[in-house]
């Protein structure tokens, strides 16, 4: 009998699948615990910068095919500064150019908005209001299809609740 358990203690046979459980095992333990830790942070971030970007609400804005520009506009998201870099670099571009990123950006707002992503839909839509800014500052108007700035700040205002 002392020689068939000094044979078993012995065998080592199996021993890798019991180190594959383990590792396993603490692996996917791993892997709960972080989405625990992803789920509650995220969540609580967002409900607080939801909660700080809930008043802010887009100011009417003009943007007639006639180009009067934009009237006013109340920053939801953008610093101040990127929002001078953002028109310091729409002043330098050509007018095509000027179009191209304001489509992009109205694109970028619907898209963000589907997703409901408050903080990146306000981003694009204080981008856009560079680029109308920077237009009118030019004498120009935007030529392109699709929703105007005016339309996505309802559709905004309108996911805000």
């Amino acid at each position: 009998m002392k020689s068939l358990l000094q044979h078993w203690w012995r065998r080592d046979v199996g021993t890798i699948t019991v180190d594959w459980v383990v590792v396993s095992a603490a692996v996917v333990g791993l892997g709960l615990a972080t989405i625990a830790a992803v789920r509650s942070g995220s969540n609580g971030n967002f409900q607080a910068g939801h909660a700080g970007i809930s008043t802010a609400s887009i100011l009417p804005v003009a943007h007639t095919p006639e180009g009067e520009g934009l009237v006013a506009w109340s920053l939801l998201t953008m610093s101040e500064p990127m929002f001078d870099a953002h028109l310091s670099f729409f002043a330098e571009v050509d007018q095509r150019t000027r179009d191209l990123y304001y489509a992009d950006y109205a694109s970028m707002v619907t898209a963000m908005i589907a997703a409901q992503d408050v903080h990146s839909a306000g981003l694009y839509l204080d981008a856009m209001a560079a680029v109308l800014r920077a237009t009118a500052n030019a004498g120009a108007v935007i030529h392109t299809e699709g929703p105007t700035i005016t339309d996505l700040g309802t559709r905004f205002n309108d996911m805000l609740g």
